[in-house]
């Protein structure tokens, strides 16, 4: 998992538009409870996309608010336009990462605890199993197996549960039920 240090507003002045946009995007989560966790711009000038995935710390099953996503969507877009760092056409996307996403920062794991998920550590070794805790340096992960006939699979607990360090996931994500 990486961690990107923010640049200074000074570098980021002559910096590429995704860094600078960057900057901007960290400047206005900072003032709500949401954190970035993923920024991209693609495309070609005249039809350029920004996207913007802010997540936050938060109990086992609640979400990002809307509401919250949207007007940092437009206090974004205004700084981008305001700073003249896209001048042309382009289409800013700011939503949570989802399901599908993979978890790419510490403060993600807490809010999925009791999901089931797969980390692939640095080693190559790959866990599998319910999240069962989360904190700044590590999670907790119980490890999980499929029994019963074909029509009637169950997930059971299968052994102790293993505790894995941030630094050593090299990629993690939810496991969809379906």
């Amino acid at each position: 998992m990486t961690d990107q240090a923010p640049l200074t507003p000074d570098e980021a002045a002559g910096a590429t538009p995704e860094a600078r946009i960057r900057v901007l995007a960290e400047e206005v989560l900072a003032e709500t409870d949401l954190f970035l966790v993923d920024l991209s711009v693609r495309g070609w000038k005249g039809s350029q996309v920004v996207e913007v995935f802010a997540d936050r710390e938060a109990e086992p099953g609640t979400g990002v608010d809307l509401d919250l996503l949207a007007d940092v969507s437009r206090r974004l877009g205004f700084l981008i336009e305001t700073e003249e760092i896209i001048t042309d056409k382009y289409r800013l996307d700011v939503s949570s990462p989802g399901l599908d996403r993979p978890l790419t920062d510490a403060r993600q794991f807490r809010r999925h605890v009791g999901r089931e998920v797969a980390l692939r550590l640095a080693s190559g070794e790959t866990v599998e199993g319910e999240l069962m805790d989360a904190t700044p340096a590590s999670v907790t992960i119980q490890p999980m197996e499929t029994t019963g006939t074909k029509s009637k699979k169950q997930r059971v607990a299968s052994g102790d549960p293993v505790q894995v360090a941030h630094a050593d996931i090299a990629d993690a994500r939810i496991q969809l039920p379906w």
